[in-house]
């Protein structure tokens, strides 16, 4: 018999980087575990295994996770910014990250006003999911940028529409299901 019903976890998080001390989250299921993005992967993992009720499987997840800019180990690092890439994609893996649009004049090469050079974050390994801002091609994010997500592993289509109160988020949200159907036809 085959099973015609497949259900998969999406999850996003605003967890810093790093957790807050080394006693916390010890427990995937601490409603007070303050930790990074190490103790929500875990605790993901765990409850994927839990919803799965299957031994030995568990459902798969995507995990879309919001850049860390304001922690004090992101300021103190010497990377700045561009350490998300070496925590979120060459440690953990992940394939994509949000971020709010301002993400987009932070690099020296594309504002006068910023003095950071997070050329490191950009890569097309961990590219920039947000649907909601046209990217112009004189822009250095232009390249590292996607509006759709296309999970291989949950099959799903992700969008990233930051909170905005423009009317504009309704036609980006439109545009790409329209993107969507349109590459699923």
């Amino acid at each position: 018999m085959i099973n015609t019903t497949t259900a998969v976890l999406l999850a996003t998080s605003w967890a810093p980087l790093l957790s807050g001390l080394l006693h916390q989250c010890l427990n995937a299921d601490d409603p007070s575990c303050n930790g990074g993005v190490a103790a929500f992967r875990a605790m993901l993992r765990h409850h994927s295994k839990i919803e799965a009720q299957d031994d030995g499987d568990a459902l798969p997840f995507a995990h879309i996770q919001l850049l860390d800019k304001d922690s004090a180990f992101v300021h103190m690092h010497p990377l700045g910014l561009s350490v998300n890439r070496l925590i979120l994609n060459d440690l953990m893996g992940l394939d994509v990250f949000a971020s709010s649009p301002s993400i987009l004049l932070q690099n020296n090469l594309d504002s006068r006003v910023s003095s950071q050079d997070i050329s490191y974050l950009q890569t097309h390994d961990m590219p920039l999911l947000i649907s909601n801002v046209g990217v112009p091609p004189s822009n250095s994010w232009h390249p590292y940028t996607k509006a759709v997500h296309f999970d291989a592993k949950t099959r799903l289509a992700i969008l990233s529409l930051p909170m905005s109160t423009e009317a504009l988020n309704i036609q980006a949200a439109m545009g790409g299901l329209r993107y969507v159907r349109k590459v699923n036809e």
